[in-house]
């Protein structure tokens, strides 16, 4: 799978999406939701250093290069465009919570899905995790094959080059803890949509959200972190709506 940014920009440069993926993420992750903002909003699919290549490349990339080259780029899309959204996936909702304490006055509103506050694996995590690594996934299970699909590192059945990737695991858990402390600083209209099935984050992180009256947070009843249901879609349709409504 091809793993590249996807931009277009549309011609007055009104108004902007970013997507933002997560952690080992690809701009694939969000195949289904691109086709859903209009030819007359602009589109940025970002690619995270590190992502999109083999599991070296991720090794040698770090939390600082994600954080500066997310924080560069909203930096020039709200330059050229009055009205933005954000929506961001897991790791990518912390550097998002970051945007939108940046530029309030340009940042609309946003969607954050499974935003790793509080992280929990379930055992099965690493059992999947291997199968997706060494390319081992049966076509006819969705939540392997949408997790598959939204894993952005070339597999690589040389587990030893996996051994360099536990920084920036520990990054992440460093910086969850410190977005942890700003989610009630957020003006932004955010929708928080957290999957009941999820294997790596727990509904528990709602906790952090709760009394921001800038918040709302939902709840997906048959989605896992990676893979939605059709039902469930149909609830990221509605809100999305929402959010190309508040850039028209």
């Amino acid at each position: 799978m091809k793993h590249g940014e996807y931009i277009r920009i549309a011609e007055d440069k009104t108004s902007a999406v970013v997507f933002i993926h997560g952690i080992n993420g690809t701009p694939r992750h969000f195949d289904r939701i691109i086709p859903l903002v209009p030819e007359s909003i602009s589109v940025y699919n970002l690619l995270l250093d590190g992502h999109g290549g083999n599991a070296l490349d991720f090794a040698r990339t770090s939390m600082k290069k994600w954080k500066r080259q997310v924080a560069d780029r909203l930096a020039d899309i709200c330059g050229l465009h009055k009205n933005v959204a954000v929506v961001a996936h897991s790791m990518g909702t912390l550097f998002a919570t970051e945007a939108l304490l940046l530029y309030p006055d340009r940042i609309r509103s946003a969607v954050f899905f499974a935003p790793p506050l509080k992280i929990l694996p379930k055992p099965i995590v690493a059992v999947n995790s291997a199968r997706i690594a060494f390319d081992l996934v049966n076509p006819d299970n969705k939540v392997l094959t949408a997790g598959k699909n939204a894993y952005g590192i070339a597999t690589d059945r040389r587990f030893w080059r996996y051994v360099g990737w536990a920084p920036r695991y520990v990054e992440l858990l460093s910086h969850s803890k410190r977005i942890r402390k700003l989610t009630g600083n957020v003006t932004v209209p955010t929708t928080v949509l957290l999957s009941k099935k999820d294997e790596l984050v727990s509904v528990k992180t709602a906790e952090y959200f709760r009394g921001n009256e800038s918040t709302r947070i939902l709840f997906l009843s048959n989605s896992t972190h990676f893979y939605y249901s059709d039902v469930d879609f149909d609830i990221i349709k509605n809100e999305m709506s929402a959010v190309i409504n508040k850039l028209i």
